[in-house]
């Protein structure tokens, strides 16, 4: 970012700061919060997007306070963050309002507030906006299956996977087949397992090719397992690659053919 370029968004944040039509103030302040930002003038961006926030009925009040939590997360405020994301969320911005209703979710996860992350996430499922829709009923499903509901969980996982949208689908579908396996659906979940192993996806697959070879493996099926194990070896990152190797190693020896004799080399005619 040119010095020059900070320097010129100042002075539009001041004129903003003496303009009296709001709507035009709003759209300045806005405009130079978002140089400030990228000139990481984090003083003078947050003094922008708040200026814009305080503004009545200001059109761009829930972009102002998204970026502003994207500002104040990026510096370590989680706190300010969060709150500047509640007030995105509630300005019903059709762009702004689901991006920061996901975002949202995600800080309170991290801060053990798992019913708030969930109410947040069923605002963006359910939003118009295309893009968020799957990535927040992927991560609906997770919570809600970690609170234990297991239906809502299944409701969400499969709306993600309806999308269709790439990689929302392949892990929506990974996180199914583990829903599947504790529900004791094990045919179900095997299914699921190898439609997310295929997708390609550099998370699903490895992910599922290790929950494949365990259940095949608790089925008794050791030679589709040490295949699903091998698969997540080949795929998957360090973390995933040790735990297959290990659960590889565990596999029972196949027995040996004691009945057969020696092999006996055949003579020349």
């Amino acid at each position: 970012m040119d010095t020059s370029d900070a320097d010129l968004a100042r002075s539009v944040y001041q004129l903003a700061l003496l303009t009296p039509d709001e709507s035009v103030a709003a759209l300045l302040a806005f405009r130079a919060g978002n140089v400030l930002a990228a000139a990481q003038d984090t003083a003078a961006a947050r003094a922008a997007f708040e200026h814009v926030i305080g503004l009545r009925d200001a059109a761009s009040k829930g972009r102002a306070a998204f970026n502003l939590g994207l500002l104040l997360n990026r510096t370590g405020d989680r706190g300010g963050a969060i709150a500047a994301y509640r007030v995105a969320v509630e300005s019903g911005d059709s762009e702004a309002a689901p991006r920061a209703a996901v975002s949202l979710a995600d800080l309170l996860e991290r801060a053990g507030e798992r019913a708030g992350a969930i109410t947040a996430l069923e605002f963006a499922a359910g939003s118009s906006d295309p893009e968020v829709k799957p990535q927040a009923a992927m991560n609906l499903g997770r919570l809600r299956a970690a609170a234990g509901d297991a239906a809502g969980a299944r409701a969400a996982l499969q709306q993600a996977i309806d999308s269709g949208e790439s990689p929302w689908t392949a892990r929506a579908t990974k996180l199914l087949a583990d829903l599947l396996v504790n529900q004791g659906e094990i045919e179900a979940a095997i299914a699921a397992y190898r439609r997310a192993l295929d997708a390609g996806d550099v998370w699903a697959t490895p992910m599922a090719a290790l929950g494949l070879g365990q259940v095949l493996q608790r089925a008794g099926d050791i030679r589709g397992a040490k295949s699903a194990y091998k698969r997540a070896i080949r795929t998957g990152p360090p973390k995933v690659q040790r735990e297959a190797s290990q659960r590889m190693r565990s596999l029972p020896k196949p027995p040996l053919n004691r009945g057969a004799g020696p092999r006996q080399q055949r003579r020349p005619d």
